[in-house]
């Protein structure tokens, strides 16, 4: 796979604002040439970004590239590509294996994986 250089990954607290601040001062840096591309953690962050790309007159998934995670219902509807995770499935796997606890069975702890869907949008040149 490739490398991803530690001074392209950047922590913020979860918010709308330090997103758009932090993608803001991306933007200015020389650090920094377009095309770019930004993967945030979730959706609320991946909207920062796309708002502080807007504000720039840049062109989402020409000039920049923006993924989120979660799959709002905002995403669709500002062409946002996101990674949308099967939460009904989930919650009900979740769901089902606490009333299991509580009913008294006893099972050793796992994993359990779900696959999450790519939506392909806007923000990155599809939909």
């Amino acid at each position: 796979g490739l490398e991803l250089p530690q001074d392209n990954i950047f922590e913020i607290n979860h918010s709308f604002a330090e997103a758009f601040i932090l993608t803001r001062r991306i933007l200015k840096s020389k650090q920094f040439s377009l095309p770019l591309n930004i993967f945030a953690v979730s959706d609320i962050l991946a909207m920062g970004a796309l708002e502080a790309v807007l504000e720039r007159g840049l062109i989402p998934g020409k000039d920049v590239n923006i993924v989120g995670f979660d799959d709002l219902r905002w995403s669709k509807k500002l062409g946002l590509t996101t990674v949308r995770q099967p939460i009904m499935q989930m919650g009900k796997k979740a769901a089902n294996l606490l009333l299991k606890r509580i009913a008294g069975e006893s099972f050793p702890r796992r994993e359990i994986r779900f696959k999450p869907k790519l939506m392909i949008r806007r923000s990155t040149g599809g939909g």
